[in-house]
């Protein structure tokens, strides 16, 4: 039997909640103001008292009308309670102002924890979020405003590993904001919401309602999901069509007497039950009001990605050098100027035509040089001898180019084949090969920001130990072929 969502939406609302109830997850944003912490219940208490003031004032009025008690004893008794409602009243308003005061406190850093979270559930799994980012972050950054006042760089370095670092970039930028015309708050007007940076039509509901407890209605892809196969729309209609219906149809099903949990609830049938392939429709509280039950087709509207693949080669060029009586490895990074990296360390990335001349360049100096054409183990055991010292490995034979490996990379629209190469030389300042190492590498990446016009990079590299790249913020490229190196070590220390 099939029941019309519109004519019976009290049922339909029950099966939502009864559902979210007993199956819906559990996430650390998910926080609702608790009934004993409302103003409300305060008022509620003087409310009581004083209907209790005037039945005793009544009993008093009743008792002095047959001449029970005396007319001092009367007296006394009504203005001893007046005094103990004024007390009363005193202490329950301070107390009603204090909870205000927290319930708003609590409210404020709601919505900055669930924006936070918000923005970073936008292409990146729930699990991988809560395993190593939300937390993490929150630690780093507690509040707003301290988010507001940190460095950009330090936000970066949090969100490593994440990608789409434009994320990080507009929540710095949206808290300055906040801080500047909010009082280090976020609005609570979704209107006001979408006016800042990377906030959105979807995000600015999510704070408003889950934040602030607004009744408002949005869609998001579990949500925009859940609709079309709720009311079997096509979609052969155009996105911004498309997109109206679906904010129409989400406002009219909504719960305005629980927003918050109709909201959430949705949500989670969406991701857990109404699934893109092989949906759970056997076990959704939706299904007798569902139309796309038996066209699941319908929803086939996804655009697969058109990637663009591509090869680019890094340089992790090093140097051993000396701190106090131990001897360490440096490497060279750049601080990224391109939008994609901004601000990121990275090292550096060249075109094929540009490797070759840049081992036609190592070859002018003498020094040893060798391509992916050779096996990692050939190169392991031709160029690289370690020693044991201190337990700790160190490389002995350097002034060589050698092919580290290589590694898949996505992001945005590329497929990335990246390979790795690996140049080591010994620093020391009266050494003539290696100033020529460093003039030739300048030269080199000054060579390649002219030869390029559409090049926005300076590279002004800056030589870090491991310890120090441990804090600087660096992409996930950069890490990837960072392990790849210290695999490569590993590798041959243990051979």
């Amino acid at each position: 039997m099939n029941y019309d969502v519109f004519n019976d939406l009290a049922l339909f609302h029950h099966n939502i909640l009864k559902w979210y109830e007993q199956y819906g997850r559990k996430f650390p944003w998910r926080e609702s103001v608790h009934s004993h912490t409302n103003p409300k219940y305060y008022q509620d208490i003087l409310e009581y008292d004083a209907m209790q003031l005037a039945h005793e004032s009544q009993s008093v009025e009743y008792k002095q009308s047959y001449n029970i008690s005396s007319s001092l004893d009367i007296s006394q008794s009504i203005l001893t309670q007046k005094q103990n409602y004024h007390n009363l009243e005193f202490s329950l308003n301070h107390q009603k102002k204090e909870t205000t005061n927290n319930i708003q406190e609590f409210t404020t850093q709601r919505a900055y924890r669930v924006w936070v979270s918000e923005v970073m559930l936008q292409q990146t799994q729930t699990k991988r979020v809560l395993e190593s980012y939300y937390f993490q972050f929150l630690k780093k950054f507690p509040s707003l405003s301290i988010l507001a006042l940190s460095t950009e760089e330090n936000i970066l370095k949090m969100w490593q590993g994440l990608g789409y670092y434009s994320r990080a970039r507009n929540l710095h930028a949206t808290a300055q904001k906040c801080l500047k015309y909010y009082n280090a708050t976020l609005p609570n007007e979704v209107k006001a919401l979408r006016k800042l940076p990377g906030i959105g039509d979807y995000t600015a509901g999510a704070i408003a309602c889950f934040g602030y407890g607004q009744c408002v209605s949005f869609v998001d892809s579990n949500i925009a999901r859940l609709l079309k196969r709720l009311f079997a729309i096509h979609v052969n209609q155009q996105n911004a069509t498309l997109q109206k219906i679906l904010n129409t149809l989400a406002h009219r099903i909504l719960n305005i007497d629980e927003s918050f949990k109709h909201n959430q609830a949705i949500i989670d049938i969406g991701a857990m039950i109404c699934l893109p392939q092989n949906p759970k429709c056997s076990i959704c509280p939706l299904f007798c009001f569902c139309l796309g039950k038996n066209t699941s087709t319908l929803l086939r509207d996804s655009k697969k990605i058109s990637y663009q693949n591509k090869t680019i080669n890094l340089l992790l060029i090093s140097k051993n050098t000396w701190r106090g009586n131990q001897q360490t490895i440096e490497f060279a990074l750049f601080q990224s100027s391109a939008k994609l990296y901004k601000n990121l360390y990275g090292f550096i990335e060249v075109s094929d035509d540009e490797l070759n001349l840049f081992l036609e360049h190592l070859s002018s100096i003498n020094m040893n040089y060798i391509t992916d054409n050779i096996s990692i183990q050939q190169e392991q055991n031709r160029f690289y001898q370690f020693s044991n010292q201190d337990s700790q490995s160190h490389i002995q034979y350097t002034n060589t180019l050698s092919f580290l490996g290589r590694f898949k990379h996505t992001y945005t629209k590329y497929r990335l084949e990246v390979k790795v190469y690996f140049c080591n030389f010994e620093h020391y300042r009266n050494n003539k090969i290696n100033i020529s190492i460093l003039n030739l590498l300048e030269s080199f990446l000054q060579n390649k920001i002219k030869n390029n016009a559409k090049q926005s990079e300076k590279h002004i590299f800056t030589f870090y130990s491991l310890s120090d790249i441990e804090n600087l913020a660096v992409s996930s490229l950069t890490l990837k072929a960072l392990q790849l190196y210290k695999n490569f070590i590993q590798h041959y220390a243990i051979s």
